[in-house]
């Protein structure tokens, strides 16, 4: 925000969010390894599945909704005024979760 590059660049959002729905998804295994949750089972490969990039998706969520609040209430900086602005929220939401999907793969293939 300090340089302006949402501004700037249109496509500026999308990686980040990509890249941050990535690392929400190693800072959920991460803390999983740690706490060393195990869940055992017939479908615990599911269960680990829905419990990472259900992690990804409540981080997802809750920064969508300190954007929003921010914007609106405490900063009022219009960006939730713009035009597209729902679309945005959603496509910043499909990149979290495509980036979560992605660490999903790569520690499925390296585990």
């Amino acid at each position: 925000m300090w340089f302006n590059l949402p501004f700037l660049i249109w496509w500026f959002d999308i990686p980040l969010h990509f890249a941050g729905g990535f690392w929400a998804f190693l800072f959920s295994r991460a803390l999983i390894k740690k706490l060393n949750f195990q869940i055992v089972g017939q479908f615990s490969s599911l269960a680990y599945f829905v419990w990472l990039v259900g992690a990804v998706v409540l981080i997802g969520v809750s920064w969508e909704l300190v954007e929003f609040v921010g914007d609106r209430f405490i900063l009022k900086l219009g960006f939730t005024y713009l035009p597209n602005a729902y679309e945005d929220v959603l496509l910043d939401l499909f990149m979290d979760l495509s980036g979560g999907v992605l660490g999903w793969i790569i520690y499925r293939r390296h585990d």
